[in-house]
């Protein structure tokens, strides 16, 4: 809830919402895995286990690395300023 809130405040209505969807169907991930025997596979194999954490936090690595390069590039594009007119005094 507090990821969602998050992205709410920092981007908006819509993001908050895709950040919802995407935690629901996060979730739904888990319930169907749970649902096929894939749970109790990971939970009975250490190298299943181990193979999916460390993909999963390859995953997130990937997704901070992005996040990161992303802040730069938007540091980096110059931003016009209006000048202002300055007028003589003459009429």
């Amino acid at each position: 809830m507090l990821y969602v809130l998050a992205r709410t405040l920092a981007g908006g209505r819509r993001e908050g919402l895709l950040s919802a969807l995407g935690t629901f169907f996060g979730g739904m991930v888990h319930v169907f895995a749970a649902a096929a025997g894939i749970s109790i596979i990971l939970a009975k194999s250490a190298l299943a286990f181990a193979a999916v954490k460390y993909l999963g936090a390859a995953y997130l690595c990937v997704l901070g690395i992005r996040m990161i390069l992303d802040a730069r590039r938007d540091e980096q594009i110059p931003v016009a300023l209006p000048t202002a007119k300055i007028r003589s005094g003459r009429a």
